[in-house]
């Protein structure tokens, strides 16, 4: 059974003060962003803002503690130059992600064999295929057929008594 998230912030409040003796930052960071989302879930006055000492570079994370008080830990910003996407396109990548192309189970696609391998010119392990994604040509036609496939799919009329049979569990 799940934590319930005051005992869970209080679990994540000892692993950024262990983190910050161990001089830790990296993880640091992760439990302080993981703070503040549950402070902010517990409804505590929480945020980001800048430290004039520091400017921009270096963000505050801030959550107040009920009866005890404000407490805030520097964070390194985020290291990349806003890249001028708007709303659509933040939406748009959003849905791409969550929101992965349907293949035959056990299938993977280029792209997938790609991020599980870390390298764009690296063999996916395991499958037997050598199919490397350096290839953009052959990367961007699989993508595009996939999407082509799944536009297909989701754009088909849905009749009432259509039903939905499982091979099995994924």
């Amino acid at each position: 059974m799940a934590q319930p998230p005051l005992e869970t912030l209080h679990e994540t409040l000892r692993l950024i003060e262990a983190a910050d003796n161990d001089k830790d930052y990296p993880t640091r960071t992760q439990h302080v962003y993981k703070a503040l989302a549950l402070a902010s879930h517990l409804g505590y006055p929480c945020g980001m803002r800048f430290d004039p000492s520091e400017g921009a570079a270096w963000p505050v994370v801030a959550i107040t503690l009920p009866g005890v008080g404000e407490v805030a830990w520097h964070c390194q910003a985020y290291p990349h130059a806003y890249d001028g996407h708007s709303t659509e396109e933040k939406y748009r990548r959003v849905r791409v992600f969550v929101e992965p192309p349907l293949l035959p189970h056990g299938q993977k696609s280029a792209l997938e064999k790609w991020l599980i391998s870390g390298s764009p010119s690296a063999e996916a392990p395991g499958d037997g295929d050598e199919m490397l994604v350096d290839n953009p040509d052959a990367l961007r036609a699989e993508i595009k057929t996939t999407l082509s496939n799944l536009f297909t799919k989701l754009s088909a009329p849905i009749e009432s008594d259509d039903r939905i049979e499982e091979d099995g569990p994924d």
